[in-house]
């Protein structure tokens, strides 16, 4: 296997062993590598994620990764050009698997929310990208010039080429990347690399259209292509030309592997040379925005990627702002990706063009009602009304059923007899999906306009009769304030739920509808008040997540106390520490007070209380909020995990802004009277060793005095189960 096997980093050993679990793993299934043994590896898919089989697993990466920074020929092929070899990099070997198995663990936390983050690279498919991205990261760092370079002794200017050429001082691969983009290649496409693009697989309208994009002499046909030399090429469908814009820049749509290739960056997944493509995965709608000089972007709407040649993320609006039409030419596709950006007010302004509804209506033609859906929801009522008109004697697929009653309320007898304008004023009086956030487009503006006054939501109440308690739950997720008194002065029920089991008072919260929950609460019994809905939620789940402050307020007021005091999903205290808003310290500090003591000994589904997250999520305030509420049993853990381990562990194994911080929390932890200074962790080290291996004195001084202070700590012995007033201890030091 590797040569490196016993200089695995204990960044390495710990993550492996303790924050990846089997889903972390599934992209490396089916993985296998040629090692320099040359015996074929395959990915241990049946070791244990934990133990022998975390090892096993670790062992692989680390193997995957080393031919990949072997020596290698750099010179093109076919040109016959002298060798150039490229450095041997597996130097960095060992942090640069610790740099991807942090990824990996990151991007497993974020799975588990069902939320996914901005990575540069993805694991494994671009090990080859990382390669070519440490090399030039090689290069770069003991070639950049300083300006203060000439006032630094010979010790300095080699300390500094020493450390600028060290993968340690990053925190993860996006900071990597980062610094390192400056110096990476541009891929631009060549005049030669255009023109055997357009030669070979491009698409246009009539042959005169390629002529005229092709050098002078070549000739092409309705099948085939001839260049000055006279020899014939079959014309191919791996590319079509959407448009070209006035200023010469082209949209290129991708039809096939081929046309990624001849169109695509080497550094795009759907473009890679020499090595399997992921273009499958990106089939549906890829688009090149190719311009004049050859510079080049990869737009797909549906992954929500806009890509530079180089495959680092690019900014929408910089990309359609500075080329005139290129917004007109994007919306339809834009619109189509059904995964929509933040930023989809860029478009707003493009619907009216006719050029834009026709492309639209093109795609309605296919695909009717989910073109619908998403043009009364994101673009235009007018452009829904058209779509819709064509709806009137549609026959609705099974599919089509599905998301139709996904998005309203339509029930299968109502689909059997609906009309097209039945659709429009369905779709344009309420909204039946409750995304929070702003809101979209026309339709949300005319939607909130439609409930304004009594008369409007007495209107709209009367025009849908029997339905007055679904009214009223869709009005509360919204937010639609009038909506919700009116449909309560008609006796709308609130313990009434959805499909979900959720009420009306859980969506209004869950929405973070701060008005509209505090119209609801008053309204509700206790039964309402502490009802969960079908995944187990009780309506505090969401808005102590997100940070809903005032609602949390609001409901600490009025709710009882067995709301807060639940467990599994509903333990607040662990919800509020988990959640990736900064302002958990604000909801901690009302929940504290209220919620049972018991909570904070409780383990999510990972085994962590809430004060172990707060240290692994570096939250100081929130281990500042939780230290006087901690019992021992709390603050010293069991089974060899324990917050202080914790803290001093991470000391060592992150950067040192990172590391600072921890050594602030196991500082603030140091303040709570019950610890007990024997425990030992899994691996059998002592908080003394810990303490010596972070380096940080002002720590062990800490500790130091603890001890005096409390002497039963050292040796395990009784201490008062309630915390009392801190003792004083020693800060870092700013030269930390």
């Amino acid at each position: 296997m590797s040569d490196l096997n016993s200089q695995f980093t204990r960044a390495s050993r710990n993550i492996c062993a303790k924050s990846l679990t089997g889903g972390a793993w599934s992209a490396w299934e089916a993985k296998s590598y040629l090692g320099s043994d040359g015996a074929l590896h395959v990915f241990p898919s049946g070791a244990p994620a934990e133990g022998a089989g975390a090892m096993a697993r670790l062992e692989f990466i680390d193997g995957y990764f080393e031919p990949f920074l072997s020596p290698k020929n750099m010179a093109p092929e076919g040109r016959g050009m002298k060798p150039r070899v490229r450095a041997d990099l597996n130097k960095y070997r060992p942090v640069l698997i610790d740099l991807v198995l942090k990824q990996m663990a990151e991007q497993e936390a974020l799975r588990k929310k069902g939320r996914q983050g901005e990575f540069v690279y993805r694991l494994p498919e671009d090990a080859a990208k990382i390669a070519d991205d440490l090399y030039a990261f090689h290069k770069a760092f003991f070639h950049v010039k300083d300006k203060n370079e000439e006032k630094k002794t010979p010790e300095e200017k080699k300390r500094k080429k020493a450390q600028k050429a060290t993968l340690s001082r990053f925190a993860t691969l996006n900071d990597f990347h980062k610094e390192i983009e400056p110096y990476l290649p541009k891929y631009p496409l060549s005049p030669e690399e255009r023109t055997a693009a357009y030669a070979s697989c491009l698409q246009t309208e009539t042959p005169e259209e390629l002529e005229n994009l092709l050098p002078q002499g070549w000739v092409a046909t309705e099948k085939t292509v001839t260049d000055p030399n006279g020899r014939v090429l079959k014309r191919k469908d791996g590319a079509k030309l959407i448009a070209s814009l006035n200023n010469g820049t082209q949209v290129i749509q991708i039809l096939s592997e081929e046309g990624s290739l001849a169109f695509g960056s080497p550094r795009w997944c759907t473009a890679y040379r020499g090595r399997e493509t992921y273009f499958d995965d990106y089939s549906d709608n890829l688009l090149v925005v190719l311009d004049p000089d050859g510079s080049r972007w990869q737009v797909h709407f549906s992954t929500l990627q806009i890509k530079d040649a180089t495959d680092s993320s690019y900014p929408l609006a910089t990309l359609v702002e500075e080329r005139e039409g290129l917004k007109e030419t994007l919306a339809p596709y834009y619109l189509n990706g059904r995964t929509l950006f933040e930023n989809e007010e860029l478009f707003e302004d493009a619907w009216s063009d006719p050029s834009v509804q026709d492309a639209v209506l093109k795609m309605a033609a296919s695909d009717k009602v989910n073109t619908f859906l998403n043009v009364s929801e994101y673009a235009s009522l007018d452009l829904a009304k058209k779509i819709a008109a064509g709806l009137s004697d549609f026959e609705f697929s099974e599919e089509d059923r599905e998301n139709l009653s996904y998005y309203g309320f339509w029930s299968e007898d109502r689909l059997d007899t609906l009309t097209a304008a039945q659709m429009v004023d369905d779709v344009l009086s309420i909204d039946f999906r409750f995304f929070s956030g702003e809101e979209r487009a026309e339709c949300h503006t005319a939607l909130k306009h439609a409930f304004d006054t009594p008369a409007s939501c007495e209107d709209f109440i009367e025009k849908h009769p029997g339905r007055l308690d679904e009214i009223f739950r869709r009005a509360a997720a919204r937010g639609y304030e009038q909506l919700v008194d009116k449909t309560l002065q008609k006796g709308a029920d609130v313990a009434s739920v959805d499909e979900n089991g959720s009420n009306g008072l859980f969506l209004s919260g869950w929405s973070g509808n701060t008005a509209v929950f505090k119209k609801v609460l008053p309204h509700c019994p206790e039964e309402v008040i502490k009802h969960v809905n079908k995944e187990g939620l009780n309506i505090l789940y969401s808005p102590v997540g997100k940070g809903y402050v005032e609602i949390v307020r609001e409901a600490i007021r009025s709710c009882p106390e067995s709301v807060w005091n639940g467990s599994g999903k509903n333990n607040m205290i662990i919800t509020a520490v988990s959640s990736e808003n900064n302002i958990n310290a604000d909801v901690l500090e009302l929940l504290l007070p209220v919620c049972a003591p018991s909570l904070l000994e409780e383990p999510d589904y990972n085994r962590r209380t809430a004060l172990m997250l707060a240290v692994i999520k570096r939250r100081k305030n929130a281990v500042r909020k939780l230290i006087p509420y901690c019992s021992k049993k709390a603050v010293n853990g069991e089974d060899g995990a324990f917050p202080l381990a914790l803290a001093l562990d991470y000391i060592n194994l992150y950067p040192p802004l990172f590391a600072k911080d921890y050594a602030d929390i196991a500082l603030e932890i140091l303040k709570h009277p019950g610890l007990d200074l024997s425990l030992k962790t899994k691996d059998g080290r002592s908080i003394d060793e810990l303490a010596e291996a972070c380096g940080v004195p002002a720590v062990s001084e800490a500790i130091r005095r603890y001890r005096i202070e409390h002497p039963s700590a050292a040796m395990g012995g009784e201490r008062p189960e309630k915390p009392v007033k801190a003792v004083p201890v020693l800060r870092p030091s700013a030269g930390f």
